[in-house]
């Protein structure tokens, strides 16, 4: 839990010598997040498996997607303020 307002927070990490975060980073940052979801998802599930889908595996899909969706959330936060 952050204990300061975020515009706060910034100029804080802006006086200990942060930096700024290009939109190119950013696009990095979220390939690297894109192919660490589509990893995982490979060696979980065979691409040309003719198993029916369990409810174990829609649970494991729906943690993976969160996963994915939550650090691309902390990609996004981090690049906006790092350029407020």
């Amino acid at each position: 839990m952050v204990d300061c307002p975020l515009w706060a927070c910034v100029v804080d990490w802006r006086q200990k010598g942060g930096e700024y975060m290009t939109i190119k980073e950013l696009d990095q940052r979220l390939t690297l997040v894109l192919e660490d979801f589509s990893s995982e998802m490979r060696s979980e599930y065979d691409d040309y498996s003719n198993e029916p889908v369990t409810g174990g595996d829609i649970a494991q899909l729906s943690r993976q997607t969160f996963y994915a969706l939550d650090e691309f959330r902390k990609e996004i936060i981090k690049y906006l303020e790092s350029n407020r």
